[in-house]
């Protein structure tokens, strides 16, 4: 079949390579269901910048220049991506290097989250504006925390009520532990309730907040959290680190009332988890302050207000003319 599409005519041999591309697709995944294998960065003995272990059809982008060009987007969209959280960046950078490659964001993307990690802080802002420019960039982009205990099944030491010994204990082979690991599964769900929230921040579909994102060239916008575990409490800071790149509405005067009518605009007061959220909005000043860490790194200065995620938005009633009668 090869020979006969390759003496024939340029249309034979585009249909042969787009029934080729058709077959070359990665496994199917879903959120919550069945989960991609986590991507591991590999790092070279030279100097070159680190590369990401291969997927199935990974080889296939490098072929040549014109399957490169053709089915490499493809590849990419149809593609079902777990990473974590600490390498999202340099993964953006490597698949990603042009904004006009985030058309081409994968279908699915798991970041493996694990909040007792050792560099894990409380009060350390994560930033999570990659996440949001693909998004903005790729309506079919899915982003999804995912706790990385829940995925490996690595479970507390909970005891079996049935057989009395723990469900990592293996004295009893009648017993399987069936409610026991349910709970602890439920527990560990309870631990990590919170990236629910999180998942809400990343699927944002109003129109105006992705509008925002993808005008925003200069990428004066950055939007970080910090997380409360004790309390399931996200805080969601959105500020613009150039002066003058604030929307009006973010007028120093007017910041609470006009960052309430923000928030309202661009969706967020309208997520089903907004109460376990508190919104910080800054505008840049133009003044630095130096770091604490004594590394003499530049820190600017905001005008910022926080708004809870309980605020309630009052709609404005309008009053209707009256009517006279003849």
């Amino acid at each position: 079949m090869l020979l006969v599409y390759a003496r024939g005519t340029t249309n034979d041999v585009a249909e042969l390579r787009n029934r080729i591309y058709h077959f070359a697709q990665e496994r199917a995944f879903c959120v919550h269901g069945l989960e991609p294998p986590l991507l591991v960065k590999c790092k070279k003995e030279s100097k070159a910048s680190s590369v990401y272990g291969a997927r199935q059809f990974l080889a296939f982008t490098q072929s040549c220049k014109q399957i490169r060009l053709e089915y490499r987007p493809l590849w990419l969209r149809n593609s079902a991506i777990r990473v974590e959280f600490k390498d999202i960046n340099d993964f953006i950078a490597t698949f990603y290097p042009k904004v006009e490659d985030y058309q081409n964001a994968p279908k699915l993307f798991v970041i493996s989250w694990d909040h007792e990690e050792d560099d894990f802080d409380e009060d350390a802002l994560l930033d999570i504006t990659p996440l949001l420019r693909l998004r903005a960039s790729c309506p079919t982009f899915v982003a999804s925390f995912r706790a990385r205990r829940i995925i490996d099944g690595d479970l507390p030491d909970f005891p079996c009520e049935d057989c009395g010994h723990s469900i990592h204990c293996g004295c009893d082979p009648d017993c399987e532990h069936e409610f026991a690991v349910d709970n602890a599964f439920e527990e560990l769900h309870m631990q990590y309730y919170y990236t629910d929230a999180l998942d809400e921040i990343l699927a944002n579909a109003n129109a105006s907040w992705l509008k925002a994102i993808r005008e925003d060239t200069a990428k004066a916008m950055r939007v970080e959290c910090t997380i409360d575990l004790h309390s399931q409490h996200l805080s969601i800071y959105i500020r613009f680190r150039i002066p003058g790149s604030a929307p009006l509405l973010l007028d120093k005067k007017t910041m609470y009332k006009g960052g309430v009518q923000y928030l309202k605009d661009t969706g967020f007061l309208d997520l089903p988890s907004r109460r376990n959220m508190d919104f910080v909005l800054g505008a840049a000043t133009g003044k630095y302050t130096r770091h604490l860490g004594g590394c003499m790194t530049l820190v600017p200065i905001y005008n910022q207000i926080e708004i809870p995620g309980s605020t309630v938005y009052k709609v404005k009633k309008t009053v209707k003319p009256a009517t006279t009668s003849g």
